[in-house]
């Protein structure tokens, strides 16, 4: 399925949702690695051919990418 990407697209808002307010820096880098993780699930989806690098795709990575950039900002 083409649009697996958007479908974690909600994961990954929850994920910065509930780390955003966190002064914890153990708590946000543990969210950055969850974030991260789901990166390297849709990258391997891809290189296996089970997800398409369209428009969702770029989504799914500009949005996680801008999550863990807000993370390590604030």
């Amino acid at each position: 399925d083409c649009k697996q990407c958007l479908a974690v697209c909600p994961t990954a808002i929850d994920i910065r949702n509930a780390t955003m307010a966190s002064t914890d820096m153990a708590e946000r880098q543990r969210a950055v690695q969850k974030l991260r993780q789901l990166q390297d699930d849709a990258f391997a989806k891809l290189v296996d051919e089970k997800l398409a690098a369209d428009e969702s795709f770029r989504i799914f990575i500009t949005l996680t990418n801008d999550i863990v950039q807000q993370l390590d900002d604030h």
